[in-house]
């Protein structure tokens, strides 16, 4: 069986994602650059330009051009909602947007009945 590491990603402009970065000798050097470059919540003061969707294009162009190409996954996405039919934080626009700029990278979502949404 193949295990793959992965860490939790407050992805520019989205809620949390799953960002697996595959295993070589210089893996931590990539999950810093990606991280410290891009993660919305990894500066102090907060960068209100982390938190837009340029940002999260960007960064998945960044990703691209990587040797080793990490995977993106959205978790838990219904937890934003706030009722039936109205989206929260990630929408499927967003969602299609980042996989038409790297359909190799991100590939999708997470979710299951219930998983925390708020009624």
């Amino acid at each position: 069986m193949r295990q793959f590491w992965g860490m939790e990603f407050d992805a520019p402009a989205l809620g949390h994602h799953m960002l697996v970065i595959p295993h070589h000798k210089d893996e931590t050097q990539q999950l810093y650059e990606l991280e410290s470059r891009f993660a919305k919540r990894d500066v102090f003061p907060a960068d209100p330009v982390r938190a837009t969707e340029a940002s999260m294009i960007e960064f998945l162009k960044a990703a691209k051009g990587m040797r080793n190409k990490p995977l993106m996954i959205a978790h838990h996405a219904s937890r934003s909602a706030t009722g039936l039919g109205v989206y929260g934080q990630d929408t499927p626009r967003e969602f299609r947007n980042g996989n038409n700029v790297a359909p190799d990278i991100y590939v999708g979502f997470e979710e299951a009945p219930g998983c925390g949404a708020r009624a």
